[in-house]
């Protein structure tokens, strides 16, 4: 909300189906690769035949990303979570 009130509806809306549009062709590569590579297919091994000496960097990399949104997730459930609580009484 607050990117949308800062460029507007227009620009706003733009940049979110860029993103979308680049989250989609990322998740069509990953099935791809995960076809290639079969039953199992994860991160890891994924980097490990790609790119093997940076197998470590990338795993760092996914860690450091899914604690951005876990932390990212509290924040929102709570800043919510008080004024939910106030409004069931």
């Amino acid at each position: 909300p607050s990117a949308f009130a800062t460029v507007g509806w227009v620009v706003g809306g733009v940049f979110l189906g860029m993103t979308a549009a680049f989250s989609a062709f990322s998740l069509y590569l990953l099935i791809l690769c995960s076809q290639y590579i079969g039953r199992g297919a994860n991160f890891h091994r994924l980097s490990q035949l790609t790119y093997p000496r940076l197998t470590l960097l990338f795993d760092i990399a996914i860690a450091v990303k899914c604690f951005g949104v876990a932390l990212s997730y509290l924040i929102v459930i709570g800043d919510m979570v008080p004024s939910i609580l106030l409004g069931l009484g």
